[in-house]
C-alpha cells in the first residue's frame, strides 16, 4: 500500500460485497485457530518440562492436528481427523516452507502415530510444531496483503498507522513540553519580601518583614516596602521571588527615616573588576549564583531554587520608615532589553 493511502484521513469503515464479507470472516477463523494451537503449544512445553510426556504426548497429537486444520483451512483444503494423514495432506499445499518442514520432520510425524512417546520425543515433536506454526504464521501475514485483502484490511492497516504517527507526535510533543517546562520555566505571579532586623532582634521573622507583588514583566521596579512603625534597624533580607531560573538584575537599595527623607542609598553596580560594588554587605545568599556581571552595569543574579534571598547589612540605622529595592526579573534564557 501506498504512503499516500496510508496517511489519508478518512474514520469511515468502507462497505463489503459478499466475498470480501467471506475473506474476513475466514481470517477471524483463521486467527482464532492459531491462537487457539499456540495456547496448546504453550501447555506442551510447561508438560516436557514437568516431564509428564504421558500427558504431553495425548496434548501433542491434538496440537498436530489442529495445526494440520489450520493450515489446509488456509489454502482452502478440506480438514483431516488423523495423525496418519497430516503428511500426505499438507505436501499438497502449494507452499514450499511448509512441504520442507513435512519432509524434514517425517520421523517425528511417524513417531506421533506410536503409542508410547518417550519425554525425547515430546521434545523433538514440540520443536517441530513451534516451527510448523511459526512458518504458519508468516504465510498468514503474507496473504492478508494479498488474496485476502479487502478493503476493510486497508482501513484497519490506515488507522494503526495513523494511530502510531499520532501516539508518536502526541509523546514527542508532550516531551518536550515538560522538558521545556523543566528546563525552562516561565515566571509567574509572585511576591517580594523585605525581612529586617533590629538591636533587639537579630531573627529573621515573618513578623518582622513586608511584602508586596512582583512585576511580572522585564522592567525595573522600585518596590516601596512600608514598616508599620519606625524601627531601628541593623539589616535586612530580600526575597526579590520564590522561583528558580529566574535571571534578577539589583539596581538600588534606599532607606527612609521617619521624616521621608533618605538615611541609606546604596547603588549595585558593578566594577571594571566583573565584581559588585557592594559585594562586601552581602553577609549572606541562599539558592542564588551570580549571573553575567558586565562592568558599569548592575549586580546581575540567577535563582537557582524556589527560596532565593540575599542578607544585606545596611548598618544601624534608627527611625526606619520605609525600603525600597529596585530590580528586574525575568526568565534566565531571556536576556533584557539594555
Amino acid at each position: 500500500m501506498q504512503l499516500k493511502e496510508l496517511l489519508k484521513i478518512n474514520f469511515k469503515q468502507p462497505g463489503l460485497n459478499q466475498e470480501e464479507v467471506k475473506l474476513e470472516e475466514k481470517k477471524r477463523k483463521i486467527l482464532k485457530s492459531l491462537e487457539k494451537c499456540y495456547s496448546s503449544l504453550e501447555s506442551v512445553e510447561i508438560l516436557n518440562s514437568s516431564t509428564k510426556n504421558e500427558d504431553s504426548a495425548i496434548l501433542i497429537r491434538h496440537l498436530a492436528i489442529d495445526s494440520a486444520n489450520l493450515i489446509l483451512d488456509l489454502f482452502d483444503r478440506q480438514p483431516i481427523t488423523e495423525i496418519s494423514k497430516i503428511t500426505d495432506s499438507l505436501k499438497t499445499i502449494p507452499e514450499p516452507s511448509i512441504i520442507s518442514l513435512i519432509e524434514k520432520n517425517a520421523e517425528i510425524l511417524g513417531t506421533l502415530q506410536d503409542s508410547d512417546l518417550p519425554l525425547e520425543k515430546c521434545e523433538e515433536a514440540e520443536g517441530f510444531l513451534s516451527r510448523l506454526l511459526s512458518e504458519t504464521e508468516k504465510i498468514y501475514q503474507k496473504k492478508k496483503g494479498s488474496e485476502l485483502n479487502t478493503p476493510a484490511e486497508i482501513y484497519r492497516q490506515r488507522i494503526r498507522v495513523q494511530s502510531t504517527i499520532f501516539v508518536t507526535l502526541f509523546a514527542i510533543t508532550a516531551i518536550s513540553f515538560f522538558y521545556n517546562w523543566i528546563k525552562y520555566p516561565s515566571i509567574h505571579k509572585d511576591t517580594v519580601q523585605v525581612y529586617y532586623t533590629t538591636s533587639a532582634s537579630q531573627k529573621m521573622t515573618e513578623t518582622l518583614s513586608v511584602k508586596t507583588d512582583l512585576n511580572l514583566k522585564p522592567d525595573w521596579t522600585t518596590y516601596t516596602f512600608q514598616l508599620p512603625a519606625p524601627t531601628d534597624i541593623t539589616g535586612i533580607r530580600i526575597d526579590p521571588l520564590n522561583q528558580k531560573k529566574m535571571k534578577i538584575q539589583l539596581k538600588s537599595i534606599r532607606i527612609f527615616d521617619k521624616n521621608k527623607k533618605t538615611a541609606g542609598e546604596w547603588t549595585l553596580g558593578v566594577s571594571e573588576k566583573f565584581v559588585p560594588t557592594e559585594f562586601r554587605r552581602f553577609t549572606f545568599i541562599n539558592q542564588i549564583k551570580s549571573g553575567k556581571n558586565i562592568p558599569g552595569g548592575f549586580m546581575t543574579i540567577v535563582t537557582e531554587g524556589d527560596d532565593p534571598f540575599l542578607h544585606f547589612n545596611t548598618g544601624e540605622i534608627r527611625g526606619v520608615s520605609s525600603v525600597e529595592v529596585t530590580f528586574r526579573a525575568q526568565e534566565d534564557f531571556k536576556k533584557f532589553k539594555d
